[in-house]
């Protein structure tokens, strides 16, 4: 059984074993029903954990509650202030259900008083909100970021995910129920760990993404395109085997693959040892010798060769800021991290650089800083980083002992910079006093003689 919405501000119930019509609800747009079930067209729709019940959301800003045995509105959800695009259930409770509205909020409705329990801000307009196994953790999507609210800790922001370029459209969990799937206008879907919140993969589709989805045997990742296609992706099998990231491959490209390994394997077999003189007048005849290696004596002049790119210019061409921030920091060389962090600035893309860090990637930055952060060619760019990283991990302060370690070093190299300027204010002081005095007349000593 399942349910289906179009823009005629109807959605019917249909049962694809015996394929006739179960229930269907229409709006004013039919005069033979006097029933109003939406004024606008209808976005969303799920069904409840029983199966006896269906949330719709539409653009005319209402949730309804349907009985599907008797087709009556058992509830409206208020409360929004512009359409309504998402909804997610919550499998700990029949009676939780979460929306995502235009208005930049979502919000966790008790079915039974029928008001919102939680009103949580993602800044955005909501494109897409889920609520993972266990009902402790709420994730929006909506503009180029993805929000983690912690529901157990009143609703406070958790993580924040900006590791795409563009619009975050859909949001998915794998067969495990362990990893989010994130899908955006990006062309790019992003599969993070609901652990930690780190990226293990990133799989390109070609096309703007709407919705996406993964197969129970974790075999095939499938992605709604804004062109109207429908693209499945085959996943490894050595990769979901071994528990490893994911990677993707279309079924075209597997079957190129396959008939290109095959075409070169008969080659092979059929080449021969020697090689066949070509034939006077042929194309083959004039181009001979091309490939000739040089003999003694000839005077071989060298091509130009061009410049190989840098590691971290090719990750800023892939919009893999982090990467490209970690690369330059493995140089150890401060004009180039701080070329690096100059070109993150211009592209607004520091703040995602400096995101979602672990420990181990997090100290290399604050070493960064700690033997810079009095250096004057660089101390102001150093600023705006330190500013950057306490905003983004003051919460995590006290959670791991190398980042306390770390930041306790940048503390007192910021203590011992500051006292070393305030020293030089009073020596400035001091030769100014001097200077601008004049000088006392010399004492006269007088001979008792």
């Amino acid at each position: 059984m399942t349910h289906c919405l179009n823009t005629s501000f109807s959605w019917t119930i249909r049962d694809f074993p015996k394929r006739f019509r179960l229930s269907a609800f229409f709006s004013y747009t039919n005069p033979r029903f006097r029933t109003c079930a939406f004024c606008r067209a209808i976005r969303t729709s799920q069904f409840s954990m029983d199966g006896l019940r269906v949330l719709t959301g539409s653009d005319d800003k209402t949730v309804k509650l349907w009985d599907l045995p008797t087709g009556r509105e058992m509830a409206e959800l208020g409360g929004h202030e512009d359409y309504v695009r998402a909804q997610s259930r919550v499998k700990v409770s029949p009676h939780l259900w979460a929306t995502g509205c235009y208005d930049h909020k979502l919000r966790l409705f008790d079915l039974r008083t029928q008001k919102a329990i939680f009103t949580l801000n993602h800044d955005y307009p909501v494109e897409a909100v889920l609520i993972p196994p266990g009902g402790g953790l709420a994730i929006s999507a909506g503009g180029q970021e993805v929000r983690v609210f912690e529901l157990f800790a009143g609703g406070r922001i958790l993580q924040r995910l900006s590791n795409h370029a563009k619009a975050v459209t859909c949001l998915a969990l794998d067969a495990t129920e362990t990893r989010l799937l994130t899908g955006g206008l990006d062309e790019q879907v992003k599969v993070h760990d609901l652990n930690t919140f780190e990226v293990g993969a990133s799989i390109h589709f070609k096309g703007q993404l709407l919705s996406v989805g993964a197969s129970p045997d974790k075999s095939r990742l499938a992605a709604g395109l804004a062109s109207g296609k429908c693209t499945v992706k085959l996943i490894d099998k050595k990769s979901v085997a071994m528990g490893l990231d994911w990677a993707g491959e279309s079924l075209a490209d597997r079957r190129k693959s396959e008939e290109t390994r095959l075409f070169r394997e008969i080659s092979r077999g059929q080449q021969k040892e020697h090689k066949r003189q070509p034939r006077p007048g042929s194309l083959r005849y004039f181009l001979r010798g091309k490939n000739e290696g040089p003999t003694a004596g000839d005077v071989v002049i060298g091509e130009k060769t061009r410049l190989k790119r840098k590691s971290y210019d090719m990750y800023l061409r892939k919009f893999m800021y982090g990467a490209a921030l970690d690369e330059a920091l493995t140089k150890k060389r401060i004009d180039v991290t701080a070329a690096v962090i100059e070109d993150l600035i211009q592209r607004e893309g520091l703040r995602i650089a400096l995101s979602n860090r672990s420990p181990e990637r997090l100290i290399p930055v604050l070493q960064c800083l700690e033997r810079n952060v009095s250096d004057p060619r660089y101390a102001e760019l150093m600023l705006v980083v330190s500013n950057m990283v306490l905003d983004l991990y003051s919460k995590v302060v006290g959670r791991w002992v190398e980042v306390d370690t770390a930041l306790a070093r940048v503390h007192r190299a910021v203590q011992r910079e500051t006292q070393a300027k305030n020293d030089l204010m009073c020596l400035v002081g001091m030769m100014e006093l001097a200077i601008g005095t004049p000088a006392a007349d010399p004492i006269q000593v007088l001979d008792n003689a």
